[in-house]
């Protein structure tokens, strides 16, 4: 018994969710495997054999996916630290590209709702009731290809705790090189969202999340593939100081309703 704990501890990561798309049939065959023979000797052959089997399932054709039914994964990333676990992702100064998908299927999802939260510790449930956010306005939008800085200054290093300041010194504005940080890099504690823009081919930011606010996306078929498959872009404009201070460890709730065909 204690062996088979341990492997299936190994094979499911201590009890947490399963990342298969189907339900698994595990069985086990006890004995060796392989047949050992030594001249004049009896070998005591002991074993266990593991057989994991996928099993099929069936999906109405009206379907909701969420929770346990959502798979992601971090496709890129430009910053120093960005990774993701079955609890939650970790993001420094930079951005993460996640893509965010249901469990597989045949056919083709016609997306009619994706509601999504961003939380730091706390369970949201989504029901699909959250209120309708709408991208930011074209002139707000952040440059495509590095939308972490947009042109700002360079981050600057953490001051020295045990520097004495000069009260006669000119303060420096924020943004420039050598002063304080860009105003509001990271609201409320999280990173800024943007989805990918299927029809426009474009990242697209909206405005900043409150923790555990579910929040419905407008015009869900922009972002939701025929897979039913989600490009999320996490943005994180927080200085990089010397302790770790942009560092930020947040959940991610999605849930998408559609229909297959």
């Amino acid at each position: 018994v204690y062996t088979r704990t341990a492997v299936i501890d190994q094979l499911f990561s201590y009890g947490t969710v399963p990342t298969a798309d189907t339900p698994l049939l595990l069985g086990w065959r006890s004995g060796s495997v392989v047949n050992v023979d030594l001249y004049g000797e009896t070998p005591n052959r002991v074993g266990d054999a593991l057989y994991i089997i996928s099993l099929g399932i069936s999906l109405d054709a009206n379907q909701v996916f969420a929770n346990q039914s959502m798979r992601r994964t971090v496709v890129a990333t430009d910053a120093s630290q960005a990774w993701g676990d079955q609890n939650g992702l970790y993001l420094s100064h930079g951005t993460m590209t996640v893509e965010n998908r249901p469990i597989s299927f045949s056919g083709t999802f016609n997306a009619s709702l994706l509601e999504i939260a961003l939380t730091q510790g706390d369970i949201t449930s989504l029901i699909g009731k959250g209120g309708f956010i709408e991208p930011l306005p074209a002139d707000e939008q952040p440059d495509q290809a590095d939308p972490a800085t947009n042109g700002s200054a360079q981050p600057t290093p953490t001051p020295d705790p045990n520097a004495t300041l000069d009260p006669n010194a000119t303060p420096i504005p924020p943004g420039k090189p050598g002063g304080g940080p860009v105003p509001a890099p990271m609201p409320f504690g999280l990173p800024a969202l943007q989805l990918f823009d299927h029809v426009s081919q474009l990242w697209v930011e909206f405005p900043a999340f409150n923790p555990s606010v579910p929040h419905r996306i407008s015009n869900p078929e922009r972002y939701v593939d025929n897979a039913g498959t989600v490009l999320m872009r996490f943005v994180n404009r927080a200085e990089a100081g010397q302790f770790g201070e942009e560092q930020v460890y947040f959940q991610l709730a999605t849930r998408i309703e559609g229909t297959i065909e």
